[in-house]
């Protein structure tokens, strides 16, 4: 069971970095994964570190796909790159196959992170640091969905 508002946050359960995929404190707007969807219920991953899974009540809720979210709100806002984002995930790639080549890395916090294209858990981007563009396509969540990178919304 979790309750949240701008003041507080309950969860019988794990803390507010493992419940949200992130948290706008300021917005009071909190973002949680939704692996189904049935009539009016969601499942959602309540606790991202353990990979625990539960149902919600979803009447009131809003929903998108993570291609969607990201289109919409990463091309407006740019992207961020989360705090506890691996070093491999840093790496930016010539394409999206096998055989891409690793071109160079990123800092954790470049200035701007433009948005171009996305390919499943690959986003192509453009990411200012030193008033120089490095360009490449980024791995932003791994292949148990756990996600790096989100859109910079103000």
């Amino acid at each position: 069971r979790a309750n949240w508002d701008q003041a507080s946050f309950n969860c019988s359960e794990g803390t507010i970095d493992t419940f949200f995929t992130t948290y706008i404190s300021d917005k009071n707007l909190g973002f949680i994964q939704v692996t189904d969807f049935t009539d009016n219920w969601a499942k959602v991953i309540y606790n991202k570190d353990k990979h625990k899974k539960g149902w919600v009540k979803a009447e009131d809720l809003r929903f998108m796909t993570w291609r969607n979210f990201m289109g919409t709100y990463a091309r407006r806002y740019g992207i961020y790159l989360f705090n506890d984002i691996p070093e491999e995930n840093q790496v930016l790639y010539s394409g999206i196959g096998e055989n891409a080549q690793r071109l160079q890395s990123i800092s954790k916090n470049p200035s701007k992170i433009k948005l171009t294209a996305i390919k499943g858990n690959l986003i192509l981007i453009t990411a200012i640091e030193n008033n120089s563009g490095k360009t490449g396509f980024l791995k932003w969540r791994n292949e148990t969905g756990r996600v790096y990178a989100f859109p910079a919304i103000r």
